[in-house]
């Protein structure tokens, strides 16, 4: 890409915003100020922070790595459950927390290139993701229940939108695109993932959890770490031993802690 990891991810909500914009008059109708808060909050944990975390861990993370550390957004979903909103854990669910915790520092400190204290820095930045994650499903649960996915999506990216574009236009991003030759491609690139991974993927996500749980809906991190491998390799990243090792311990837990 020829962006700063700031600029991906002012882009990317900027343009998610900008795109479930039209919508905006009629469900902001139907706006409380209780929702407000939460709304609000969802698209700060929900996309704005993890975009952030992101786009600066994979300046120096391979996204095989980044897919598997994503596999614990399920753990943290049931630990701040546990936590915050009154769900009650068994022997099981914390035995894989621990477990895939593990997994995770495994991964970090061992399958990464580059000095141990540098990847567990960027390492920490998806962990702190997939909290947000793990937050952003829980309030939609917990406050949300009753206001339309498409609703709540609307209302939490453009929120954001005033935000977001305010500190993308601070940047040097107006230089880039007019002097970069690579520049047009990148941005067509963080506009389909805008689109598609961002506003659309998340309108299908809220209405998981609402029909569902925050846990069950976290599950579809489970899929992350194998198609971030399998597109990793693809892409001609290494992928090593310790890659499935870590892997292994992540989904263990996992696998635990819904038990």
């Amino acid at each position: 890409l020829s962006f700063h990891p700031i600029q991906v991810a002012t882009l990317r909500i900027s343009i998610a915003g900008l795109a479930l914009s039209p919508f905006l008059f009629k469900e902001f109708k139907s706006l409380t100020r209780h929702d407000f808060k939460w709304l609000l909050a969802v698209g700060l944990a929900g996309s704005a922070i993890p975009a952030f975390c992101y786009g600066f861990a994979q300046t120096h993370i391979s996204s095989a790595i980044a897919g598997m550390l994503n596999s614990l957004t399920p753990l943290f979903t049931l630990v701040l459950g546990i936590l915050f909103f009154a769900i009650k854990p068994n022997a099981s669910n914390l035995t894989g927390v621990l477990v895939g915790l593990f997994g995770a520092l495994f991964l970090i400190m061992t399958a990464a290139q580059g000095p141990w204290s540098a990847n567990l820095f960027y390492g920490s930045l998806i962990i702190i993701a997939t909290l947000c994650y793990a937050t952003s499903g829980n309030v939609v649960k917990r406050f949300l229940p009753n206001r339309r996915s498409f609703s709540i999506s609307v209302l939490s990216y453009t929120l954001l939108f005033p935000l977001t574009t305010i500190i993308l236009f601070s940047t040097d991003f107006v230089e880039v695109m007019q002097n970069d030759s690579q520049a047009g491609l990148s941005l067509l690139a963080v506009i389909f993932l805008a689109i598609f991974g961002t506003a659309i993927a998340s309108i299908f996500y809220f209405m998981l959890v609402q029909r569902t749980s925050a846990l069950f809906a976290s599950m579809v991190a489970y899929m992350i770490p194998l198609m971030a491998t399998i597109i990793g390799f693809f892409d001609g990243e290494s992928i090593t031993i310790y890659h499935g090792i870590g892997l292994l311990f992540i989904i263990s837990g996992v696998y635990l802690s819904r038990n």
